[in-house]
C-alpha cells in the first residue's frame, strides 16, 4: 500500500500518464467541466479538501509545472491552474 505522495489512485494515474504538452486543471466545486473531460471529485465536505492543499500537493509531483498558469489563479480571483 502506498503511504506517501499522492494516495488517490485516480489522480496518480492521470499524473503518471501526462506528457509534455498535457494539461491538468484543478478547480473548486463551482468550476464547470465539459462532459468529455475526466473529472475526479475529491469533495468530502464543502471546502474540503482545500483548493490550495490539492494544488500544492499536485505541484510537488510536477516539478517546474506548478507555476505555469494560463488562467487566473485563486489569488487573482480565479480557480483554475494548469
Amino acid at each position: 500500500m502506498k503511504k506517501n505522495g499522492i494516495l488517490n489512485s485516480d489522480i496518480s494515474r492521470v499524473l503518471s500518464y501526462m506528457g509534455h504538452t498535457d494539461q491538468i486543471c484543478i478547480g473548486d466545486c463551482g468550476l464547470p467541466v465539459p462532459e468529455e473531460t475526466e473529472r475526479i471529485d475529491l469533495a468530502l465536505r464543502f471546502g474540503q479538501p482545500a483548493f490550495m492543499d490539492v494544488l500544492e500537493t499536485v505541484a510537488e509531483v510536477l516539478p517546474g509545472r506548478g507555476d505555469e498558469r494560463t488562467e487566473p489563479g485563486p489569488a487573482e480571483g480565479g480557480s483554475c491552474v494548469f
